[in-house]
C-alpha cells in the first residue's frame, strides 16, 4: 500500500500534463503503478480526464514555455500537453531562442528537422553548384550538336561528351563533370588527345539520304549501294559505310508489323495432290515451277481490291496476273490461262498454291489437266509451303502500299496504279539475285523471250 501523499503527487502531476513517466520520476514508483492509480484501479485512486486548458500566447505563457525549456529540459511535446497547446506553437516560439535549445539537443526531434544554419548554407552552396554545373554542361552540349534544347531525343557521343568536357574543366573538375556526362575519365581523356576528325562519309552522306527518299524508305543497303555505283558513279563503297551512314541519319527502312495471324484455310473441298515443292523455290528454267496466291488491299474509301499473279520461280517474274473486285474463281482462273498462252511449247510445269478454294473447283483442275499442268498444294493451314509467293507479296505492299494515303482514290484508279507497278517491277526493278537487273533484263541477257 503506498501512502496518500505519494499518489497525490502522481495524480497531480498528471492533471498539469505531465507524462506517466514524469509522472513515475517525481513519485519514486514505477509507470505501470502510475497507470494503475490513473485508470482508479488502487485504492485511493481516481479516473482522471485529459486536461485541456485554452491556449493564449501571453507573455506570461511564454515565459514559462522557456522557463520549462530551460531549467527543466522538457521535450516539446511535454511542453505543449502541460500548456495546452500544439507542439507547433512551441516550435515557432522556441525556434527564436538560441538559449532554449542549449539542453537535451542532441535527443530531440526538433534539432534534427531543423539543422543549424552553418549547415544550411553549406548544402544550398552544394546545391547550387550541382545545379550551374548541370546547366553548364548542358549549354556546352547543346551548342556542340546544335540541337534544339525543346527535343528530348537527341543524344551525344562520346567524342562530343568529352569536348564538352575540355570547355568545362576551367570552372569544374574532370571528375565531377564525368559523373554529369556519363563517361569514363579514361575515355574522356582518350578523346581529348584525339581531337574531332572531319567527317569521313561526307562523299557518300547526301546521296545515300537523297537513293532511301527516292526509293519510298522501301529499300536497304544492298539496293543502295547498287545505286550508288551504277547510277551515282561512286565505285568502291563498301555496305559497311552505307550501312553506318544510314544508322546516323536515321534511315530505317519502313515495314508493316503483323498484328494478327491470317489463316484463310475455310475445310477441305475436294482430295488435295501432294506438296511436290517441299519449301525448295527454285528452278534452272522458266515455265518449270510456278507460284500462285490472292491477296486484298483494303482501300479507306472504295471495295477492296484482289490480285491474283503467277510467279515463275526461274527469276521471281510475275508473268500473269489478274485484278478485280471480288476473289473468285474467274480471277484465279483467267490468271492461270494467260499464264499457259505464254508458256513457249510444251515444257512440264508445276502449279504450286494453297489450299484455297480456288484452286479446288472443277474450272481450275480441268485447265491444269487440258495443258499439261502437274498440281501440287502446301500442307493444310501452313503459310510457309507458299513462302516465296508470300513474300512477293509482302515487297509489293511494302513498295507501293503501305505508308501511302489512299484516301479519296477509287478503286478503279488503284487498278491502273497496280497494273503500273507489276509492269514495272517486271522491266525495271532491280533484284540483287539477278545481278542488280529486272527480271526481263535478266532474261534478255540469256537470249530468252520475255
Amino acid at each position: 500500500m503506498y501512502d496518500i501523499s505519494i499518489v497525490e503527487t502522481a495524480l497531480e502531476a498528471l492533471s498539469l500534463g505531465f507524462t506517466e513517466a514524469e509522472a513515475a520520476q517525481l513519485a519514486g514508483v514505477s509507470r505501470r503503478v502510475v497507470n494503475n492509480w490513473r485508470n482508479g484501479k488502487t485504492p485511493h485512486a481516481r479516473k482522471l480526464k485529459p486536461v485541456r486548458r485554452s491556449w493564449r500566447a501571453t507573455p506570461e505563457n511564454l515565459e514559462v514555455m522557456r522557463s520549462l525549456r530551460i531549467e527543466s529540459g522538457l521535450t516539446h511535446r511535454a511542453i505543449a500537453e502541460m500548456m495546452g497547446c500544439s507542439v507547433g506553437s512551441v516550435e515557432r516560439y522556441l525556434r527564436g531562442m538560441p538559449e532554449a535549445r542549449c539542453k537535451r539537443e542532441e535527443t530531440t526531434m526538433d534539432s534534427a528537422e531543423h539543422p543549424a544554419p552553418d549547415e544550411d548554407i553549406a548544402a544550398l552552396k552544394a546545391r547550387i553548384h550541382q545545379l550551374e554545373l548541370q546547366n553548364d554542361v548542358m549549354r556546352e552540349l547543346l551548342d556542340i550538336l546544335k540541337a534544339d534544347p525543346h527535343d528530348q531525343t537527341w543524344g551525344a557521343t562520346n567524342k562530343e561528351k568529352a569536348e564538352a568536357v575540355g570547355r568545362l574543366k576551367g570552372r569544374y573538375t574532370v571528375a565531377e563533370l564525368c559523373r554529369m556526362l556519363d563517361i569514363s575519365r579514361s575515355t574522356c581523356y582518350y578523346h581529348l588527345a584525339h581531337p574531332r576528325m572531319p567527317d569521313a562519309d561526307a562523299d557518300i552522306r547526301d546521296a545515300v539520304v537523297s537513293i532511301f527518299e527516292g526509293a519510298s524508305k522501301t529499300r536497304g543497303y544492298r539496293y543502295i549501294k547498287h545505286v550508288l555505283e551504277t547510277e551515282v558513279g561512286i565505285k568502291g563503297v563498301s555496305e559497311k559505310r552505307v550501312r553506318r551512314v544510314m544508322g546516323q541519319e536515321g534511315l530505317k527502312v519502313i515495314y508493316l508489323k503483323k498484328r494478327r495471324h491470317y489463316n484463310s484455310y475455310a475445310g477441305e473441298a475436294s482430295p488435295a495432290p501432294p506438296n511436290l515443292v517441299g519449301r525448295d523455290f527454285k528452278a534452272g528454267l522458266p515455265n518449270h515451277l510456278w507460284l500462285t496466291d490472292i491477296t486484298e488491299f483494303k482501300l479507306p474509301d472504295a471495295p477492296k481490291v484482289y490480285l491474283s499473279p503467277i510467279l515463275d520461280c526461274f527469276d521471281g517474274k510475275p508473268i500473269a496476273w489478274r485484278i478485280g473486285l471480288r476473289p473468285d474463281s474467274s480471277l484465279s482462273d483467267g490468271c492461270l490461262l494467260d499464264a499457259v498462252a505464254k508458256r513457249q511449247g510444251g515444257e512440264p510445269t508445276v502449279v504450286h498454291n494453297d489450299r484455297g478454294i480456288h484452286y479446288r473447283t472443277y474450272g481450275w483442275m480441268r485447265i491444269c489437266k487440258e495443258n499439261g499442268l502437274v498440281r501440287s498444294m502446301s500442307a493444310k493451314g501452313c503459310s510457309p509451303d507458299n513462302s516465296a509467293c508470300e513474300g512477293f507479296f509482302g515487297r509489293l505492299k511494302n513498295e507501293f502500299f503501305y505508308y501511302r494515303d489512299w484516301r479519296g482514290v477509287s478503286a478503279e484508279d488503284f487498278i491502273e496504279q497496280l497494273d503500273a507497278y507489276l509492269r514495272y517491277y517486271c522491266e525495271e526493278r532491280p533484284k540483287e539475285s539477278l545481278g542488280w537487273l529486272s527480271p526481263n533484263e535478266f532474261r534478255r541477257s540469256l537470249g530468252m523471250p520475255v
